[in-house]
């Protein structure tokens, strides 16, 4: 058999650059390095392809010629070393013929491995449970174990139902294999065994194996038959020269006490995801103009920080590329079928929203409806009718593209929405049609970024559904559309699209390609536990504890590798950086890894200090105090156009100009709003309407004057309800409900308080009143003013009214209140209603003003007056001709800082600093025109 030969490779630069050169030296031979008979073995992908670049660059420089050698990863030796007997069954076979042995599996002895076991129709969770077999049957393969070796050591299995456990495993992998044996198919690890067993293991290659510290057993065993052709190229430091055994693997228990020194290396703390991916912009910026853009690198072992890192690199103009390339769950085209699942499984409109707002979709269906604001009537939809679901009586007669929209959409589906169950791969070819469908004859170019990945998802699909289709038909369960779909698209998940090259980008690289990369300079962000090492897998078949038993992949091994790995990382970077943070996307607490403290005592109490007795570091993004002439605020907002006015003004035209010029022109003469469908109840202004509504039909009945409560409550509940059935949808969000009856106690407050005030003489005389005509004078100019009041009452003595506007805002605030600020007006709204009704039927002095509260808090509300006295209020029309006359002159600049509301359409517009206060009052005013 021979022995291995070993190979000592010291790190003290880019690693994969220096084995390159040493395999080229070894072959080299009159101008020629001749590798074709080699197989170079790499721990991940990604060392594979930069050693086959290293080598063309390597000979290209040397004027040599080079004949490439095969290069593999760990996982794609074993089968060049024995002779396959029969053809390989692929995952896909082999997952369903695992799915169906359990399937023809009495349930009660399926009792033995879970306390709820799948149920007969739950084909989903039968082929979950076969992936977790098919999982566990690979890890012992790779240990060459079997269930049933496992179910005979005793020693392994803490109580009798472990026992029973692992002999019903046994068993279904038993029938398993025969099954597959029947088909004519070969299980791959099953065979790799069988080499071994028998000896069969042989090759005519020389195998050079690269940093392959964490071999299997089976692989161990392999290499042993075969060991003449072996070389292991161990990439290490000197001084851990007895930290590997015979064949290059890591001495897990000498790694688990080796010391690593991190007194060159760059560590830190910082709060949030948005500040890590700040830490590494800065990182760059550093040495960006002192190192060549490829020597540079990011090492990000949580893609969860895949979103803040392309934010922030985008902001910078910095090109960035995930080495490992996109995972297929985060392309477009993969989110499309998960929104169009959503939709198929549910027709709730939140997933109608979604489905449509897809690029892909929405500009299919521009072309189909021949038009391409629909949108907005989508939105206005949601709004006006929150519903929870879509069904056949969506939309109105003013909402006909909301219509045809969904008609199209259950066109396109047609083939999926038959109904019934099918075998899995009957599902095929609807699918494969339905998505042409939505496609059309748009064409798609690889080279385009967005298409390249839309292509690679259709391609992944066709490939597993073909694949399922191509299966026997006993071996596929029957299942719907919907569960077919999202089947496939959990196969397709993990898989993986290239990046396009783009020498200009800076790479990302996964914590186990990172140590590979070509980088001189590193910064690695999420160096938490966690992260690195990587946490335990929640795996109930395999907890860690049997793990380590068994000698499969456990937490101890993990340990190992990622401290060899940040040893490599330390030796062969001029500079290295360690980021951990605070807390996760979502606000978790997080701690620093392990690693950061493996370390002599006295360095383990300074690094805990650095870590816990100090605070994060917080990269704020400050944001200017405002400054009329500030260039930095001229440059970001577009100036309004001072030749711009409105055809009129309104009572609350007022208000907002005084609360910020810039919004009011933006809202009032630009006519901006903020559109979308993301409502998941009544805010504010639609909960005013609603009692609005409901309180100008009662004022418009024939109970308006009763002094009754009951009567009042009674008529009041009837018009809620009725008001409620013509303006949602029958099936509505579930929280309407609750805010209608939240309503419906406003509304019985008001009966008590709208009786006591018949009771003391007041009528209501007018509802929804329009004054219209009146000019505001300021100066040269002569301002038209409008205002719809809402309820006008008459005392009995024939000479008094009241101008009373209905608040439903929580604060429950007075007319001065809500008015006035520290002496100032902020409001002009009830001395502007009685403005424009001085001339008409009564002077000014004989009306009076008011607010009719009906907010949460029941002692705030009732009818509350004003006790204005003439001179404030004429002060108050006096202020309106100032703000009349600045509109009408076009000043709408600069913005204000305005008080922090819950909600603000501007916010994203302007990002102006705030300050927290508690919010204004919902009020029910006139509609602007």
């Amino acid at each position: 058999m021979g022995t291995i030969r070993i190979e000592t490779l010291v790190p003290d630069g880019p690693i994969i650059a220096a084995a390159a050169e040493r395999i080229a030296d070894r072959h080299r031979r009159a101008g020629k390095v001749d590798l074709d008979r080699v197989v170079v073995v790499v721990p991940a992908a990604s060392a594979g392809r930069r050693l086959l670049q290293r080598l063309i660059v390597l000979c290209a420089d040397r004027q040599e010629e080079l004949r490439p050698p095969r290069i593999v990863t760990v996982g794609g030796l074993p089968e060049l070393l024995y002779p396959s007997r029969r053809p390989f069954a692929d995952d896909i076979l082999q997952l369903f013929v695992w799915s169906a042995v359990l399937r023809e599996m009495p349930v009660e002895k399926l009792h033995d491995l879970l306390a709820a076991p799948p149920r007969d129709d739950d084909a989903e969770g039968r082929l979950d449970l076969a992936a977790s077999l098919q999982t566990v049957h690979r890890e012992l393969a790779g240990e060459t174990l079997s269930m049933r070796d496992v179910a005979e050591r005793s020693e392994v299995h803490a109580s009798e139902g472990d026992r029973r456990r692992w002999a019903r495993m046994a068993e279904i992998q038993e029938d398993y294999l025969a099954r597959l044996d029947r088909l004519g198919f070969w299980d791959r690890q099953t065979a790799r065994r069988y080499a071994i067993d028998h000896g069969e293991c042989a090759t005519d290659r020389e195998l050079i194996l690269v940093a392959a510290v964490d071999l299997s057993r089976s692989i161990r065993r392999m290499l042993e038959q075969v060991a003449a052709n072996v070389t292991v190229l161990r990439i290490s430091l000197a001084e851990d020269a007895d930290r590997f055994d015979e064949l290059g693997c890591l001495i897990e228990s000498r790694w688990a006490r080796r010391p690593l020194s991190l007194s060159d290396v760059t560590t830190e703390t910082v709060d949030s995801p948005d500040d890590q991916a700040t830490a590494a912009i800065e990182f760059v910026a550093e040495f960006a103009r002192s190192v060549p853009r490829e020597s540079l690198s990011i090492g990000m072992p949580d893609e969860g920080l895949w979103p803040y890192l392309q934010r922030r690199a985008e902001s910078c103009d910095l090109p960035i590329s995930s080495a490992g390339g996109t995972p297929v769950r985060r392309l477009p085209a993969f989110r499309f079928l998960e929104s169009l699942l959503d939709w198929l499984a549910t027709r709730s409109f939140r997933s109608l929203a979604s489905l449509v707002r897809h690029p892909l979709v929405y500009e299919r269906l521009c072309r189909s409806l021949g038009h391409t604001a629909w949108l907005g009537e989508l939105d206005r939809h949601q709004r006006r009718h929150l519903p929870a679901s879509v069904d056949t009586q969506i939309g109105g007669p003013d909402e006909t593209r909301v219509v045809r929209a969904v008609a199209t959409l259950d066109e396109w589906c047609r083939e999926l929405t038959a109904g019934g169950t099918k075998p899995i791969g009957a599902w095929c070819s609807a699918w494969l049609d339905t998505l042409a469908e939505f496609l059309g004859e748009r064409p798609l170019d690889k080279d385009d970024p967005a298409d390249r990945g839309t292509l690679a998802v259709l391609q992944s699909l066709r490939d597993v559904w073909r694949a399922i289709e191509a299966l026997p038909e006993e071996l596929q369960p029957r299942v719907d559309a919907v569960r077919a779909q999202r089947w496939v698209l959990g196969r397709i998940a993990g898989e993986r699209v290239p990046p396009i090259p783009d020498p200009r980008a800076l790479g990302l690289e996964g914590w186990l390609e990172l140590p590979w990369d070509d980088a001189t300079h590193s910064i690695v962000l999420s160096f938490n536990e966690g992260c690195v090492p990587t946490a335990e897998p929640d795996d109930p078949l395999l907890p860690n504890p049997l793990r380590r038993k068994l000698g499969i992949m456990h937490s101890g091994r993990r340990y190992a590798r990622d401290a060899y790995y940040l040893t490599l990382l330390v030796a062969s970077r001029r500079r290295l950086s360690l980021v951990a943070g605070r807390r996760s996307a979502t606000g978790d607490p997080l701690i620093p890894a392990r690693l950061w403290f493996a370390d002599e005592p006295e360095a383990i109490a300074t690094r805990a200090l650095q870590v816990f007795d100090r605070p994060p570091l917080a990269y704020l993004t400050p944001e200017a105090p405002y400054e009329s002439t500030s260039p930095e605020l001229r440059g970001r907002l577009p100036l309004p156009d001072s030749r711009r006015r409105p055809d009129v003004l309104t009572p609350t035209d007022f208000r907002s100009y005084l609360a910020c010029p810039y919004r009011f022109y933006l809202s009032r003469i630009c006519r901006l709003s903020l559109s979308d469908d993301r409502a998941d109840e009544l805010d504010g202004g639609e909960f005013g309407d609603l009692m609005h509504d409901v309180l100008k039909r009662f004022g418009s009945g024939d109970r308006k004057h009763s002094k009754d409560p009951a009567q009042i409550r009674e008529r009041l509940d009837a018009l809620l309800t009725d008001e409620v059935s013509r303006r949602f949808a029958p099936r509505h969000l579930p929280a309407v409900d609750l805010q209608v009856e939240q309503l419906r106690l406003r509304l019985h407050d008001f009966a008590d308080h709208q009786a006591a005030w018949v009771e003391q003489g007041w009528k209501i005389e007018s509802i929804e009143r329009t004054f219209d005509g009146k000019q505001l004078v300021s100066g040269a100019f002569e301002i038209p003013v409008r205002g719809r009041i809402d309820r006008i009452d008459l005392h009995r003595d024939g000479e008094r009214r009241v101008l009373l506007d209905y608040k439903s805002g929580d604060r429950g605030a007075s007319p001065d209140e809500a008015h006035r600020k520290a002496g100032e007006w902020v409001d002009l709204q009830l001395p502007m209603y009685r403005w424009l009704v001085a001339d008409d039927q009564a002077p000014a002095s004989a009306w009076q003003l008011g607010f009719i509260v009906l907010g949460k808090d029941r002692t705030k509300n009732g009818f509350k007056l004003a006790e204005w006295e003439p001179s404030v209020l004429h002060g108050a029309i006096e202020r309106a001709k100032e703000i009349a006359g600045r509109i009408w002159k076009g000043i709408y600049w600069p913005p204000a800082e305005v008080k922090r509301e819950e909600f603000d359409d501007f916010a994203r517009i302007l990002s102006l600093p705030t300050h927290d206060v508690t919010p204004d009052e919902t009020t029910m005013d006139e509609a602007t025109t």
